[in-house]
């Protein structure tokens, strides 16, 4: 019900509003007083009216006459330095896109030697380490502990090697 109630009442606006627009025109046409003095004085002598075609004749020819083979070599030449320009710019762009590549190339290959380098030396850091660490654990550090269940232990001491005959002649 509403939407039959908005759609007439639209339709009403539409209506109201080109009616309104159309009646306003033709009261215009009707009472036009421009009319009457336009008419007047396109119906007044009629050696105006041949004056106004004669000017129309001659402003017709109101033109130099185009140079077309000129114009094209204008426009040739300006296309060439329009290419030529473009053509350096093109170049100018590959030039700059190789150098950034070998740029480019040239850090990752610094930074893959600064990582191999960073790499090495961590590791013998971490073998000398492990080393440090190992030649510690070989060494007795002081008294062990003595078991009350167990023989008496002593000390362990780092062996000496005795190669037999050694200072026989």
């Amino acid at each position: 019900m509403k939407t039959l109630v908005r759609d007439t009442v639209g339709e009403l606006l539409e209506l109201g509003k080109s009616t309104a627009k159309k009646t306003g025109k033709a009261v215009v046409k009707t009472f036009n007083p421009l009319d009457k003095v336009l008419s007047s004085e396109d119906e007044g002598n009629p050696t105006d009216k041949l004056m106004k075609k004669k000017k129309e004749k001659k402003g017709g020819k109101n033109f130099t006459p185009l140079d077309t083979q000129r114009l094209e070599k204008n426009y040739k030449e300006s296309d060439k330095k329009k290419l030529e320009s473009l053509r350096k710019h093109l170049f100018d762009l590959v030039k700059d896109s190789e150098k950034q590549a070998i740029k480019e190339l040239d850090e990752g290959e610094r930074r893959q030697k600064e990582d191999e380098e960073r790499r090495k030396k961590e590791k013998e850091e971490k073998e000398r380490k492990e080393r440090e660490r190992q030649r510690l654990q070989e060494e007795p550090h002081g008294k062990e502990r003595v078991s009350i269940f167990s023989p008496k232990r002593r000390k362990k001491k780092t062996m000496v090697e005795y190669k037999p005959a050694s200072g026989k002649n």
